[in-house]
């Protein structure tokens, strides 16, 4: 069964879109040398992260629970990435990365995404207007 998922990368989605890649932070730690120990990784983002007292539990366990459901999607499940008064949609290849350039902007754990393209083999944005209000607002 397909899961779907959005994600919001912070920056430059557009261009991550161009590269078939969505993004997400934690960037001092390469979740691709955790494929093996989920949990190894949740308790080394947590140290890192997130281990000071001042540190809310809730907030604690709502960060750890986006890294979670990021490194537990599959092939073919179908990704939204919202952009700028539109929004992007793909299937997820399975294949993870880890890119070192892009550390600077705390996006280096990346998603390999095959996004919906058009004649030109550009990324098609669909527009949120006329969309499902409900939809629409969780972008």
């Amino acid at each position: 069964m397909k899961n779907y998922y959005i994600i919001r990368t912070r920056y430059n989605v557009d261009d991550f879109v161009k590269e078939s890649r969505v993004a997400v932070g934690w960037s001092d730690i390469d979740f691709t040398k955790y494929t093996d120990n989920q949990d190894r990784l949740l308790e080394e983002v947590k140290k890192h992260y997130y281990s000071g007292d001042d540190m809310s539990p809730n907030i604690r366990g709502r960060k750890l629970g986006e890294i979670k459901r990021f490194i537990n999607i599959q092939k073919d499940d179908i990704i939204i990435v919202p952009s700028y008064r539109s929004f992007y949609i793909g299937y997820a290849t399975g294949k993870f990365e880890y890119d070192q350039s892009s550390h600077d902007i705390d996006l280096s754990n990346q998603l390999i995404v095959d996004f919906k393209k058009d004649e030109n083999n550009e990324p098609i944005p669909f527009a949120r207007d006329g969309k499902n209000t409900a939809l629409t607002t969780k972008l």
